[in-house]
């Protein structure tokens, strides 16, 4: 659950879905506490950097160890994809964009991981 907010050093530029966003600290928690983890916002420290999107849950069977944030990379570009919050079997996913798309069938797809 992202019932308590998670603090990120992300050390690239990203983008969740269509919004760039620089590297930096984040938070990252529930847009509203009444729509659960359905809605999330991501915050830069200094708020000027912020993006609020729909998430889908994503399962495991064993619980992640350490919260995790995981990106598809394509060359140089980096797309956060999963938020995995510590002690959980539950992730959030986030769409895959037009420009992930397009990217993804161009090349090969690595996979980065900013560790919380």
């Amino acid at each position: 659950s992202l019932q308590y907010k998670l603090t990120a050093n992300i050390p690239f530029d990203f983008t969740v879905m269509d919004k760039k966003l620089p590297a930096g600290k984040y938070s990252i928690g529930r847009a509203q506490n009444s729509n659960g983890d359905l809605v999330i916002q991501i915050a830069s420290a200094d708020r000027r950097d912020s993006v609020t999107r729909l998430t889908i849950p994503v399962l495991t069977r064993d619980p992640v160890k350490q919260g995790v944030l995981v990106f598809h990379q394509y060359g140089n570009e980096y797309f956060l994809y999963e938020i995995w919050p510590a002690g959980g079997q539950t992730g959030r996913a986030f769409p895959k964009s037009r420009t992930e798309r397009e990217l993804e069938r161009k090349g090969d797809a690595q996979v980065a991981r900013v560790i919380l």
